[in-house]
């Protein structure tokens, strides 16, 4: 059965996936969380770890399930999956496969020692990074045992952990889901940038990919930004807010409830200073606030730095 560009599932619970003609896809499947956004694994056999599985992305809040054609990042959340999920169990099978099994309680004791220490023994020379399986060069197929930073036979070299678990594509107005207030929050990412522009200068129609530049201060964004950071400024904001029109005094408890954070906006331009010397946020996090229901929240930020907050308008 070759896997379909498109699956559905029935209900929002449900863990079956059926085709467009409504029959179920008996395969091994499985969820992964990859760069802040969770996808769908289908082998078409039993899981290989040197197999590469057909991926496929939730469409927007449906139970429509579209197939990815990025080989690259494929290859890349297929290789994260491994890393995340079977091999701390230093096996080649997803963790649930073992579970029941009595014996390996047992095993990963003297393994993981033996493991130790080879890594250990590694660092010393400074010469591999260690991981214990067989892995294959993607540029040239050769095989060998753990993983230099380079291949042996061709040279190709190899990313790191935390290049692997980085955004490597995605759309304007994609949505992707990122930990807001210690919960996963869904939230859509656009640009009000340079890349919104073509090449006339016209708004460019339709989903357009979203630059390397942009996804560079992205990854930074929702790997070190937590918002919870900044609950004092926002509450210090908002109470100014207040102070036009209303007595309201908010509280660190129920910040949550004051804001509704929708949308990550990102502003790489080449002008981001107006001419009476106004600083423009690179990225924000954008959405609707009661202490200004008309204009909304923009919490800014540029150079990897807090910038301040003000109204949507800021960054639009």
């Amino acid at each position: 059965m070759t896997l379909p560009d498109k699956i559905h599932k029935e209900t929002e619970g449900d863990y079956k996936y059926y085709d467009e003609e409504g029959k179920q896809i008996s395969k091994s499947t499985y969820q992964h969380w990859y760069g802040s956004v969770r996808y769908t694994l289908i082998w078409e056999g039993k899981y290989d770890c040197r197999e590469l599985p057909a991926v496929y992305k939730r469409d927007g809040d449906t139970l429509e399930y579209n197939r990815l054609q990025d080989k690259e990042l494929i290859e890349a959340i297929a290789e994260d999956y491994w890393l995340k999920v079977s091999q701390p169990l230093q096996t080649d099978g997803p963790v649930w496969s073992y579970e029941r099994d009595n014996s390996i309680a047992s095993m990963l004791g003297p393994m993981n020692v033996a493991i130790k220490d080879a890594r250990e023994e590694l660092n010393k020379k400074d010469k591999i990074q260690f991981r214990a399986r067989d892995k294959f060069c993607r540029n040239c197929g050769a095989k060998r045992m753990g993983e230099a930073n380079f291949c042996t036979e061709c040279g190709e070299r190899f990313e790191s952990g935390e290049d692997r678990a980085k955004i490597h594509a995605l759309k304007n107005d994609d949505v992707i889901s990122i930990i807001m207030f210690g919960k996963p929050k869904k939230v859509k990412v656009f640009s009000t940038g340079d890349n919104r522009y073509d090449e006339n200068g016209d708004h460019k129609k339709g989903a357009f990919d979203l630059s390397k530049e942009e996804l560079d201060v992205l990854n930074w964004f929702i790997g070190n930004v937590k918002i919870e950071d900044y609950a004092e400024k926002i509450i210090e904001y908002c109470e100014e807010e207040y102070s036009c029109w209303a007595d309201d005094e908010i509280k660190i408890d129920n910040l949550e409830e004051e804001l509704n954070i929708y949308a990550i906006a990102i502003n790489v331009t080449k002008v981001w200073r107006s001419n009476d010397g106004f600083v423009y946020p690179e990225i924000s996090f954008y959405g609707d606030c009661k202490c200004n229901e008309e204009h909304g929240i923009c919490i800014g930020f540029r150079d990897r730095k807090f910038l301040g907050i003000e109204g949507q308008d800021w960054t639009l």
